[in-house]
């Protein structure tokens, strides 16, 4: 996640606010990792005063950011071969509930571009965009940009890839 961008900061992730504003996937697995991390390092009985008490400057004698900086190199120290980077980024590419795209918006841009499509067809391809724009991580997004025809201009002016044109 830390090599696609997509790891929240563990900094902010240690507080409630931060933790409930990053997707669950990435906090429970980065927050997973790190606590691990700290276990394996140095030792279960820190780990437990930290969730006894919340102060990590008591239970390891540096603060929270500097343990977080340890891990941060540790883990990007870790070998990755690209298809576990691949796999990764389709995990983890989905956003918190509170940034993604209203799912109900897009497929309501999406219809109803459709619709439009035959009528008219800057319209649809407004809506496409638009649609495309909330989701632009999504790889569909970029084929739900269709144009009737690449010829199709402004004045809707009838070029050799119009069906009408075919049959003319």
């Amino acid at each position: 996640m830390r090599r696609q961008k997509l790891a929240p900061d563990m900094r902010k992730l240690m507080g409630p606010q931060g933790f409930y504003q990053s997707a669950p996937a990435r906090a429970y697995t980065v927050a997973g990792s790190f606590l691990r991390y700290l276990a394996d390092t140095y030792g279960a009985d820190r780990l437990r005063a930290v969730y006894a008490h919340a102060d990590f400057d008591a239970a390891y004698g540096r603060p929270l950011g500097e343990l977080v900086t340890e891990w941060e190199q540790y883990v990007d120290a870790l070998p990755l071969d690209e298809a576990s980077v691949a796999r990764a980024f389709a995990r983890f590419r989905t956003g918190s509930l509170f940034t993604r795209a209203c799912a109900r918006e897009v497929a309501r841009l999406s219809d109803s571009a459709r619709q439009a499509l035959a009528s008219d067809p800057e319209d649809a391809l407004k809506r496409y965009r638009r649609a495309g724009e909330l989701q632009p991580e999504e790889p569909a997004s970029a084929s739900v940009r269709p144009s009737p025809c690449p010829n199709w201009s402004a004045t809707r002016t009838r070029t050799p890839c119009s069906p009408r044109w075919a049959s003319a």
